[in-house]
């Protein structure tokens, strides 16, 4: 409470009094989505002062969804369907295979699209008749939502949270996106010999590294543990044996942050959100 007194007391001493109501989706942060404990709040608003909002009458606050190509659950269920005798792994790869042949061409296809419906507006500048107007609030629709995908695109690839739903595309994302790639890309790493590898040493130095983390070099114990007693019974005991259930796996993924790293399938936790309608039982 105290926290929540100092930060209003900051907002007035700034003279950020107005809150400028949002647009789209009602709240912005969610926990556990399918579930019976879902919660959703409107944690980010977005304020200004009196002069500004007297300057910016019109200014609107849009809260958007994360995936926008509805293209993307076609490619993945029919993926998911037509690969159904394979075993999980098998599956999940195949799904990454069609989809990023789908989604390949996606920044140069947008691109194309985005470019031929500006020129097209740009054709009917000046003409103010009945017809030309329907057909630019028309094309002006086609645009906002191909701009809104090419935004998603760039800032997830930027994959920075604070970017999550922020400005316009600029070319900010793309140089950061490129920037990011660069600043993770291994070039080299120094071996148990102290001496650095490069290229193609680089992966299996790291593979070994790995390797030889998750390998157990087994234990001597001895009676070390002879004096030790079950502390649980065989009722709970068997509880704690007993495999996962499907409502366990959702809950669990479904307190996940969508936007987190990717899995070592190469999936983040909003994919499985997203198709948890269509793949759920075959996951869990």
């Amino acid at each position: 409470m105290a926290l929540m007194e100092g930060f209003n007391l900051a907002l007035e001493e700034c003279g950020l009094l107005f809150d400028l109501g949002m647009r789209g989706k009602r709240f912005t942060w969610e926990r556990g989505r399918g579930t019976e404990n879902w919660v959703e709040e409107r944690l980010d608003r977005a304020v200004a002062m009196a002069d500004w909002c007297t300057l910016f009458p019109h200014a609107t606050v849009y809260n958007h969804d994360v995936l926008k190509d509805t293209g993307c659950k076609d490619v993945v269920v029919n993926s998911w369907i037509s690969y159904s005798g394979e075993v999980l792994p098998t599956r999940l790869e195949k799904c990454s295979l069609d989809l990023k042949k789908w989604g390949g061409d996606f920044v140069r296809r947008i691109g194309r699209e985005i470019d031929l419906l500006q020129s097209q507006l740009n054709n009917l500048r000046g003409r103010r008749d009945v017809t030309t107007l329907v057909t630019v609030k028309e094309l002006d629709a086609k645009l906002r939502v191909l701009l809104d995908q090419q935004n998603v695109y760039w800032r997830q690839r930027a994959k920075q949270h604070w970017l999550f739903q922020g400005d316009r595309n600029t070319k900010f994302f793309h140089q950061y996106a490129s920037a990011r790639k660069r600043k993770n890309r291994i070039l080299k790493l120094r071996d148990d010999s102290d001496q650095w590898v490069e290229g193609g040493e680089v992966l299996r130095l790291a593979m070994q590294y790995f390797q030889t983390v998750f390998t157990s070099k087994g234990s001597v114990q001895g009676d070390s543990l002879d004096g030790l007693l079950p502390s649980i019974c065989d009722d709970d005991n068997q509880k704690l044996l007993r495999p996962f259930g499907i409502d366990e796996v959702k809950d669990a993924l479904f307190s996940m942050a969508p936007d987190k790293s990717l899995g070592p399938d190469g999936y983040s936790p909003t994919f499985y959100q997203h198709f948890w309608g269509e793949m759920g039982h075959d996951i869990a």
